[in-house]
């Protein structure tokens, strides 16, 4: 069990950037896909986000995965979508209320899932970075907090990653592992912000079906 930083310890981070740093990487959300799988190119890096591993062949590279004590419904079946999978690496999202790690990784091993490290990032270094690079603004009443998968690709960016590519991200509601679950998304407008942000700090690194729908609103 690793304890939880309450500052931006950005040590967290460097197991995620030794992997991704000077390479390609496809950042895989949970969105629905045209095709089962979401499409993978030759050389690419592969990072699926939650539920994602499923819309995902072969292994992932990395899985980012959010880690909390609720045993609540949606966040189970999330994680059912790793059984019976292996990743090369698993990166923690952890909550803020205790160390979670330790479950998460006793039900990922029950349900067949492997994997070859792991790591976690506290909410504190996630918001550290999310302030640095992706203009979060943190206002009582307003969640300013970017999705996991908005989060991740920042993450790829800051760590040095040659170029981001995002699969499976929509400002719609729905998973593309739940097709009959039409959940609203609860990140969309600091999502936007960050997007448009890191376009304009990453020129010509960051692309996606979705870019072109950010750099609209934009315009």
């Amino acid at each position: 069990m690793v304890p939880l930083t309450t500052t931006p310890d950005k040590a967290q981070l460097e197991a995620f950037g030794a992997i991704v740093r000077n390479r390609r990487c496809v950042v895989v959300g949970s969105a629905p896909l045209p095709t089962k799988h979401a499409r993978t190119d030759p050389g690419e890096l592969v990072i699926c986000v939650n539920g994602a591993i499923s819309s995902v062949a072969g292994v992932p590279d990395v899985w980012v995965l959010n880690s909390k004590p609720s045993a609540a419904s949606l966040h189970l079946t999330m994680c059912r979508q790793g059984a019976n999978r292996a990743v090369k690496h698993l990166a923690f999202l952890r909550s803020p209320i205790r160390p979670t790690e330790d479950e998460s990784l006793t039900r990922l091993r029950k349900s067949g899932a492997t994997w070859e490290s792991w790591s976690v990032i506290d909410k504190p270094v996630k918001r550290w970075l999310e302030q640095t690079i992706c203009d979060r603004q943190d206002r009582p009443g307003v969640n300013a907090a970017c999705s996991a998968g908005l989060f991740t690709a920042a993450l790829a960016l800051w760590s040095g990653a040659s170029r981001v590519r995002l699969a499976g991200f929509s400002w719609s509601a729905g998973y593309h592992y739940l097709p009959k679950l039409q959940t609203i998304r609860g990140h969309v407008d600091a999502d936007q912000r960050a997007l448009r942000v890191l376009l304009d700090r990453y020129p010509g690194l960051l692309i996606g079906a979705i870019v072109p729908q950010a750099a609209a609103v934009a315009s």
